[in-house]
């Protein structure tokens, strides 16, 4: 069971860099800092309606970002 844990682990932890990989290149690309994208992200997904999903995707965020600035 141990080394189930392990492998299960492993490949979260794998799915979590290349995730972060991802949305590091793409707030990038759109001009963003990374991690205040994700940081604001993170703390607002929780409650964020499943309907608006979209407006939490960096160019939908960056241009949210913009608005209120």
């Amino acid at each position: 069971m141990e080394e189930f844990d392990r492998k299960d682990n492993a490949q979260v932890y794998r799915f979590l860099v290349k995730l972060e990989a991802r949305a590091v290149a793409t707030c990038k690309r759109h001009g963003i800092d990374p991690w205040s994208y994700l940081a604001d992200v993170l703390t607002h997904f929780p409650s964020h309606p499943t309907d608006r999903v979209g407006a939490l995707l960096p160019d939908a965020w960056a241009q949210a970002q913009r608005a209120t600035s």
